[in-house]
Formats: structure tokens, C-alpha cells, sequence
């Protein structure tokens, strides 16, 4: 039999099994909660809805199937189907974790973060049949609040016991600026203004004199102006003095330079816009050791980094330390200044603090990636060269005339924030490498500047060489060398893929990344919020901020001596 003839009877055959034309079927239609016995001439399921009256949407069902032929006696069903996006949240508990710290007395605990419940939303397609829920699929998942973990602190405080000092040990405490001499328990306060804003904050080489600046204030701008006439007042023959020469100095210096690097125009000039305009911060310095000293304004405002040329020691009769700087601007929207990326040299006078010999090696620039942020040095040990950190480089500048030779470069690290993460920079005893942090190259292909990564590189100082030293520290590392022998020390993240906000361990090695020991705190301990250390002047002990306070670590045994317990602690300094 054909094929065609096959279809034929196949089409007779449902013919004959549907209503006939010229006589009507019962069909029983079930649709919107309603039964009912339908006598109907239609020939398909189709035509019987459409006689029905019955309308269907995209997502309602029919059984059978529209294009059925209609049989007598037949049951037709319509199936209502509503599909809906329904939301729902809950809530995601919190945990709990104990720390020993050592700021709370033993025997007591202290709430130091309460516990935050989390909140999910879960996004759900359900679809309805005839009103009841027949199916429900997940869409979405979405976390709309992150729990955070209830840290409970326990106390293991102990008695603080008196510490010797070697040298002078300076820090911030409450943006004060203090001094601890002879031992721990010898403190004293410098300032009272509470106004230090901590961006310099530099012993000089030999303890003696304290760098420092305040933030821009109007009270700042009129102590300005009156220690400014004051000092002007002390020796009016003091400008004709001339610096010794040296390299990197000029051998004399005009009345300009005398009198702190600018004409006298310039000066009334910078006068009148201190009396307009409130700068970003000034420059003050203090004698160490006088009990009754007073900070005395430096010719200097808008300064992002300062420091004292190393092995040179303050003359309050002539002419004393070189200091180095770099400067910025107030402006508008955060972080709220643009710097210059520059760098000044001078001759700090140690009787009236005027600058001397005040020149600029290196020119104003846009300083690369995000250089409104600025650029951090460090002088070399023989004071001949500083080195530099930016958001995307590292390098170093001859103090004589600023030329620079670059020494590693790198992807800058993407915050999504008004902030900008930079290297420190560390010299080595003998001058001869440079410890940074370098932003490292992402670990599962992400874009180069939203890298996790973080590695602890020493740089030769004549681009020679460069060794990684710790893989992925995080960008807290900071390593230091130590000022005399081969020891390194550094910040470890105890999450480095999280090292922004991640705890820190502080971590001693040998030059060559090899022997690495953890110093401080204990794993069972909060972690340091940022590694600021500082090394003693013999090379043998730390002193680092923790927790608000200052605490002095010997690297030899270990030992753990706290030397503050008023909190507050966000910086510190140490030196002969």
C-alpha cells in the first residue's frame, strides 16, 4: 500500500471517530473550576474552547492537546498556569571567635566587634496550576549583608614593668607627639595641640630633634606667623652665615637660599596666601631633650614626606642636617591634596630651624599612575641617593642633581576607593639594596591591577638585580633592613589573597629571604592591623604598634616587653 493511500485511510479513520458533521458529541469541559457537559459540532479541541468561549494565554495547558479531534463522550481539561517571581531573605547566623589580648587585664573579656547576622535573598521562579504550586526553581542567590564574626576578647594583660631604652624612642599617641628616653616608664609628652597629622615624623639621626607636621588650621596658620617673627628675632645677623660645601651642596648660597630658599617677594607673597587660604599641613620641629622646649615652625607647608639625611647630627650653633621633602596642595574632593612629586633638599639650622641651602632636585611631575597620590623616599645610607616609591614604580634619585635610574615597574593596584596603595622602600646597611613590596602578577588571570598579589623583593640600588624574596606577603609587607648585619624584617597577611584588610604577622629573615622565623603576635592573637615597626639602633629589638600601643620585641629570644598602655599608639621612631 502507498504512502498516500496509508494517510487517506489514517484521516477516514479519524473521521469516522469524530463527531460527524451534521450530528452533535457530549463532551465534559473541565476549565476555571467549573465542570460541565458541552454538546458541540466542533470538530477539534481548538474549535470546542473557541464555541466554549473558553480563552487560553500562553502558559495554560489543554488536555488533550488543542489539535485533537473531538470524540463523543470525550473529558477536555484546561489547566491554568501562572508563573510568578517570588523573593525571599534569611537570615545567616553570625559565629563566634575568642582572642587573647593582651590589652585587657587577665580574667576579664571585652566585646571587641559584635556579631552581625548575614542576610541571603533567594529568588524563585514558581509556577501555579489551577492556583496550586506545582514547581518551584531557584533563579538567584544573593548575599545582602555579609555576617560578621562576634570577636570577644579575653584578658591577658600583664603588669608592665620598666623597660631600659637605648637612644630615644619617639611616638604618636593620640596625635601628640611623645618621647620616651632612658626607660619605658620615662615618658614625656612634646606637643598638646592633638593637631599632628602624621605624614613626617622623623627623628634626626642622633635623637636630638624631632620633624614632624601639624595639620592646616587657622590656629596653625597665626602659631605660624608668631613663631615665625619670633625665630626671625633671635640672631638678625643669622642670614649672612654661608653652609659648609659638601658634594651635593652649593658651595654658597644666596640671601635667598639664606633666608629659606625663596626672594622676598616670594616669601610676603606666600604670606599673604597663608592669610587666604589654609594650607594642608606645616612643618615644626622640637628639641628632644630640653624639658621646656616648644615647637618651632619650619619654612616649609604642604609636605607629604620628609626625613633627616642619615649619620649627621643636628649643630644648634651652625649649619646642621640635610632634610629631603616632597610637597603637595589642598584640593578639592578626596583624598582632599594633589602633590607635586618633587623633592627639596636643605640645610635645617638648629638653633632658629631655618632652611639653608633649599633647593629642588626634582621637578614636579605628574607622577604616573594616580600621582596625585605621591611619592615616598628613602635616603641612602651614605646620603648620596634617595630612593622612591610610586603607585607603579620603584626607583632611585641622585640627591646631587635628581637623576633617576628606574629600577622595577609594575601594574598599580586598583582600590575602587579614594586611597592609593604605595611601597615603602628600605635600604640595606650598606647601601647596596633596596626591600619593597612589588604588586605581582595576577594568579588566575584577572586583570593586572586587581592582582591579589604582593611579593617582598630586594632591588639592587644599581638596577642590576632583582630577587623575589617572600612570595605573596601582602601589600602591608613594609619590609625593613635591619641597621646593622643581614637581618630583614616584614609583614606577613595572614590572608594574602585579602591582604588589604587581613591580619599581619611580623616575620624576621636573612637578607636572602632564607631562615624566616614569626616574631610577633602569636597565631592564638589578633593580628597586627599594619606592621609599624621600627628597628632599635643596635639592630637587636623592635618597637611595634599594636593594638594602640607600643610594644618592644627582642629578636634574639623573642621576648615581648610592653612599653604604653594609654592606647592611641600610630607611630613611632628610634634612634641614638
Amino acid at each position: 500500500m502507498g504512502k498516500w493511500a496509508a494517510l487517506l485511510l489514517l484521516l477516514m479513520a479519524l473521521s469516522l471517530a469524530a463527531c460527524a458533521p451534521e450530528s452533535s458529541c457530549a463532551v465534559t469541559l473541565v476549565a476555571d473550576g467549573e465542570t460541565r457537559t458541552v454538546p458541540t459540532r466542533a470538530l477539534t479541541v481548538r474549535d470546542l474552547l473557541a464555541e466554549a468561549g473558553v480563552a487560553l494565554d500562553e502558559d495554560d495547558r489543554v488536555i488533550p492537546a488543542e489539535p485533537t479531534f473531538i470524540e463523543d463522550g470525550m473529558t477536555v481539561r484546561v489547566i491554568r498556569v501562572e508563573v510568578r517571581t517570588e523573593t525571599e531573605q534569611r537570615e545567616i547566623p553570625f559565629e563566634r571567635t575568642t582572642v587573647r589580648d593582651a590589652s585587657v587585664p587577665a580574667g576579664e573579656t571585652r566585646l571587641l566587634e559584635p556579631g552581625v547576622t548575614g542576610v541571603e535573598e533567594t529568588t524563585y521562579r514558581v509556577t501555579f496550576e489551577d492556583g496550586v504550586e506545582a514547581e518551584r526553581q531557584i533563579v538567584r542567590r544573593a548575599t545582602l549583608q555579609e555576617p560578621r564574626t562576634e570577636v570577644i576578647l579575653v584578658g591577658a594583660q600583664v603588669e608592665i614593668a620598666s623597660v631600659p631604652i637605648t637612644g630615644t624612642v619617639a611616638y604618636i599617641a593620640n596625635r601628640n607627639a611623645w618621647v620616651m628616653q632612658t626607660t619605658s616608664r620615662n615618658q614625656r609628652r612634646l606637643t598638646h595641640t592633638g593637631d599632628l597629622d602624621g605624614r613626617v615624623f622623623a627623628l634626626s639621626p642622633d635623637g636630638s630633634y624631632l620633624l614632624f607636621t601639624r595639620v592646616g588650621s587657622p590656629t596653625v596658620t597665626s602659631e605660624v606667623a608668631d613663631v615665625g617673627r619670633a625665630s626671625a628675632d633671635v640672631d638678625p645677623a643669622s642670614a649672612d652665615e654661608s653652609p659648609a660645601s659638601e658634594e651635593g651642596d652649593v658651595a654658597t648660597a644666596t640671601p635667598a637660599e639664606e633666608s629659606g630658599g625663596a626672594d622676598t617677594a616670594d616669601v610676603a607673597e606666600t604670606d599673604r596666601a597663608s592669610d587666604e587660604a589654609v594650607p594642608l599641613n606645616s612643618l615644626w620641629v622640637i628639641d628632644t631633650a630640653a624639658v621646656t622646649a616648644e615647637p618651632v615652625r619650619v619654612d616649609a607647608t604642604g609636605v607629604l614626606w620628609a626625613d633627616w639625611e642619615p649619620e649627621c647630627g643636628v649643630n644648634r650653633e651652625n649649619v646642621g642636617c640635610r632634610i629631603a621633602y616632597s610637597t603637595g596642595s589642598p584640593a578639592e574632593g578626596n583624598p582632599g591634596w594633589k602633590a607635586e612629586n618633587d623633592l627639596w633638599i636643605a640645610r635645617l639650622r638648629g638653633r632658629d630651624s631655618q632652611l639653608l641651602s633649599q633647593r629642588r632636585v626634582v621637578e614636579p611631575s605628574a607622577g604616573g599612575s594616580y600621582g596625585w597620590w605621591g611619592t615616598v623616599y628613602a635616603w641612602s645610607p651614605d646620603g648620596r641617593y634617595l630612593a622612591y616609591a610610586r603607585a607603579d614604580e620603584v626607583g632611585v634619585v641622585r640627591a646631587y642633581d635628581g637623576a633617576g635610574t628606574l629600577l622595577a615597574r609594575f601594574p598599580p593596584f586598583r582600590t575602587y576607593a579614594p586611597w592609593v596603595w604605595t611601597p615603602t622602600v628600605s635600604w640595606s646597611p650598606g647601601g647596596q639594596f633596596i626591600a619593597t613590596t612589588l604588586h605581582g602578577p595576577a594568579p588566575t588571570g584577572e586583570d593586572p591591577e586587581d592582582s591579589p598579589v604582593f611579593d617582598v623583593h630586594a632591588l639592587a640600588a644599581d638596577g642590576t638585580l632583582t630577587v623575589k624574596l617572600v612570595s605573596e606577603a601582602g601589600m602591608w609587607a613594609a619590609p625593613a633592613y635591619a641597621p646593622a648585619g643581614d637581618s630583614v624584617v616584614f609583614g606577613r597577611a595572614r590572608s594574602p589573597y585579602a591582604s588589604q584588610t587581613s591580619g599581619y604577622e611580623l616575620y624576621l629573615m636573612d637578607r636572602d629571604g632564607s631562615d624566616r622565623r614569626q616574631l610577633f603576635p602569636p597565631e592564638e592573637e589578633m593580628g597586627l592591623e599594619y606592621p609599624e615597626v621600627v628597628w632599635g639602633p643596635e639592630g637587636e629589638c623592635l618597637a611595634v604598634v599594636y593594638q594602640g600601643n607600643l610594644y618592644l620585641v627582642d629578636v634574639t629570644d623573642g621576648g615581648v616587653s610592653q612599653l604604653t598602655d594609654e592606647g592611641g599608639v600610630s607611630a613611632a621612631r628610634w634612634r641614638w
